[in-house]
């Protein structure tokens, strides 16, 4: 769907780009950056993926590594002094009368 709209809007601003009637000096200046940002648009979906692909398979064929460094947190002791945990004695009970 993106690239079958890329293509339509790309056709549909040529008439505009290319008309020479009354106000088409104001209608050009306002197709031309939706033109070349259409143009761009392919370079995004496309080259960009390939190349952060590319660069991945060349960090696992180097052995470097790939993604997040840091080792997983495995102990909870650290957020053990936030201001919305329970008391450590657990959950407070709580009776309406």
């Amino acid at each position: 769907p993106c690239v079958m709209t890329t293509i339509t809007t790309l056709a549909a601003l040529l008439p505009v780009l290319l008309s020479t009637g009354r106000g088409s000096d104001v209608a050009r200046a306002m197709a031309w950056p939706v033109f070349g940002g259409m143009l761009i648009e392919p370079f995004t979906t496309f080259v960009v993926p390939t190349i952060y692909c590319g660069t991945l398979e060349l960090r696992v064929r180097r052995g470097l590594p790939v993604g997040d460094v840091a080792p997983p947190q495995t102990s909870l002791e650290p957020l053990a002094s936030g201001p919305y945990l329970p008391p450590p004695g657990g959950l407070v009970e709580v009776s309406v009368s």
